[in-house]
């Protein structure tokens, strides 16, 4: 889910310049059920134009910045995204509502039909689900234009078997050695699932994005749900704990410490894990080095292709 923002109740909806007091207008009596309630689907038709002139760039006003806030809507983000804030404000009171200050200078709304009041705008529950819906709806599109890019990529390393190998450096590896707790200089034969684990995609359904605090979270766009986690942390801790299981029933681990590296330009660098040894040549004693880094450099390229929950 979204994260939820702060906000004080009454000020994003508070300013007197702005057109909440009317009852009558788009957003009024046409617009309305019988119990008083907003058709959702009179909500903003035509925004949903990505070419309409709402959808330029553009410095929006003070009082859209604060209501996007409020309303959940990342202004840098979401910025596709601000018409429902800029709608917001120019939406009528539904029928029976009215828009009063309190004698502490607060704005409250009062309905004449149940004759109850209340800080909370009638409409603000409807915006924000309006903006839900269409965020769900962006990212679902995000989704699908990274499904056909990924795709292109994976053909294109397919078909051309001369491609240089993957880049991928120590740090990246040792890194995800402490994030799935790998002791890299003692359990040398969990290297290569590690090394996995950094060059493995997002399978084909998630999407990674941020929330307002820039903190990735990850989408599902099979199940609609988002989630903190990666979504392979599961796959690859099972994985390293059944490497785990097999070695101790064998009593004991093939050593792998040295592993090849590839730079961007597709030069070969080899290290040793258990003594933090760089060196550009093989290792001395080690048989057939040329064709473990050619072995290496295919298998990195399956790892970035890896699909453990299917093809979509």
């Amino acid at each position: 889910r979204l994260p939820a923002l702060k906000g004080v109740m009454s000020k994003p909806f508070g300013s007197k310049s702005r057109p909440f007091g009317n009852t009558k207008g788009p957003l009024g009596a046409e617009a309305s059920n019988q119990d008083g309630s907003l058709d959702q689907s009179s909500i903003s038709t035509h925004h949903h134009d990505q070419n309409s002139p709402s959808h330029q760039p553009s410095q929006p006003p003070p009082e859209v910045l604060d209501l996007a806030v409020y309303l959940g809507i990342d202004p840098r983000d979401d910025a596709d995204l601000l018409w429902i804030a800029e709608e917001c404000l120019a939406a009528e009171l539904p029928p029976g509502w009215s828009e009063h200050t309190s004698s502490r200078g607060d704005i409250y709304f009062y309905n004449a039909d149940t004759d109850e009041s209340t800080p909370k705008h009638p409409l603000e529950d409807q915006y924000r689900v309006l903006f839900e819906e269409e965020k769900r709806k962006k990212l679902k599109r995000e989704v699908t234009l990274a499904q056909a890019r990924r795709s292109s990529t994976q053909t294109s390393a397919v078909d051309d078997e001369n491609a240089k190998p993957i880049p991928i450096s120590i740090q990246e590896v040792l890194q995800m050695c402490e994030y799935l707790a790998v002791q890299p200089e003692v359990e040398t034969h969990l290297l290569q699932t590690v090394r996995q684990a950094v060059l493995a995609p997002l399978p084909w359904m998630f999407h990674e994005v941020s929330d307002s605090q820039g903190t990735p979270y990850y989408y599902n766009s099979e199940t609609d749900e988002s989630q903190r986690p990666h979504p392979l942390d599961d796959f690859f801790q099972r994985r390293l704990g059944e490497l785990r299981e097999e070695a101790e029933e064998a009593g004991e681990a093939v050593r792998a410490e040295w592993q090849v590296f590839f730079s961007s330009a597709g030069a070969a660098l080899w290290y040793n894990f258990c003594t933090g040894e760089e060196r550009a040549e093989a290792p001395e004693g080690m048989v057939d080095a040329e064709g473990a880094a050619e072995e290496q450099a295919q298998a990195d390229k399956i790892s970035a292709r890896l699909q453990p929950f299917g093809e979509p």
